[in-house]
Order: structure tokens, then sequence, then C-alpha cells
């Protein structure tokens, strides 16, 4: 397993990844509106970065993953 490497992915995947990408974006433009410009919603905005890299990374290297266990 290289956590370097790279996969094609799935239709499923892409199509999960495109749907995760749009609930992050929806939560960042709701979240954006309602708290005000400042340290905070910078760390926000970070984390929701994070947290929406982490889902995409889970999703693309989840037959790897699969693999891995079945070894």
């Amino acid at each position: 397993m290289s956590i370097f490497g790279s996969q094609a992915l799935s239709t499923d995947q892409s199509n999960r990844i495109e749907k995760v990408r749009a609930y992050f974006t929806m939560t960042l433009t709701a979240l954006d509106e309602m708290v005000p410009d400042g340290k905070e919603k910078g760390i926000m905005v970070t984390k929701l970065e994070e947290a929406c890299m982490w889902a995409v990374k889970g999703i693309s290297r989840e037959e790897e993953m699969v693999k891995e266990i079945e070894k």
C-alpha cells in the first residue's frame, strides 16, 4: 500500500466525492453568512477544508484499504 500513490476511481467513488464536496460547499456557504469574520472563522474554514480532504481521501482509498484488510 502506498500512501502517496494514486489509483483510478470508480464511477461510484467519483459520484460520492462530488456529493461530499457539494455538502461541504453548502455548509461553508451557510456558516459564512452566520459567523463574523475573524480568527475563529478562519480556523473554521481550515477545519472544514481538512474534513473534506479526509472524507475524499477515505473514499478514494477504500478499495485499497479493503484489499489490505483481506490479506
